[in-house]
């Protein structure tokens, strides 16, 4: 039961694709963004919120800064997701295809795990340039945090194989053990 004040000022209007009814009898609805809003005020409460919004201009001016942070962000979410269980194939397939900065900017913050904060943030970015920027930024840590898991992943496995490794070592030292004192014990 959301009203007026637990939404942001600032979003996206939608056309509704489909609804599909859940297990819980709730329904989850799939929406294609279609552009950046501001509430200006709400006109109904019940039985559901309506307001009346304002379109919120984007700015993109092209240049070849633009054409690079374009084509870095892009790379840094194909390398990001490679292999990825949560993007699937398609997704990358879009978003390597994709030319407009701006569409490419918002099909990444949707696709990138980025927190609700975060993803507001971007969304409330008007200048395209300063959304791939912020953008990258949040591509590059993700990516190094990707490494670390990674290394601390390999150190880990290391120490257990380590530990596994030595592990069987002293078992079979003590078989052998054992069965030394048996040949002792028989002779």
């Amino acid at each position: 039961e959301p009203g007026p004040d637990d939404l942001y000022p600032d979003g996206t209007a939608v056309r509704i694709l489909r609804s599909v009814p859940t297990d819980d009898g709730s329904q989850r609805i799939y929406v294609q963004g279609v552009r950046r809003v501001q509430i200006d005020e709400f006109v109904q409460r019940d039985p559901y919120l309506r307001a009346r919004v304002t379109r919120l201009p984007e700015r993109a001016e092209p240049s070849l800064v633009m054409e690079a942070l374009q084509r870095n962000v892009s790379n840094q979410f194909l390398a990001l997701t490679e292999g990825s269980s949560t993007v699937n194939e398609a997704v990358r397939t879009l978003v390597a295809n994709l030319e407009d900065p701006s569409v490419l900017a918002d099909q990444l913050a949707a696709h990138t795990g980025l927190s609700v904060e975060d993803r507001q943030e971007l969304l409330e970015l008007l200048d395209v340039r300063a959304r791939l920027e912020r953008l990258s930024e949040h591509l590059a840590r993700e990516c190094e945090v990707q490494r670390m898991e990674r290394e601390i992943r390999e150190e880990v496995q290391e120490e257990l194989s380590r530990s596994q490794r030595e592990y069987v070592l002293r078992e079979q030292a003590r078989a052998i053990r054992r069965q030394l004192g048996e040949v002792d014990h028989a002779s």
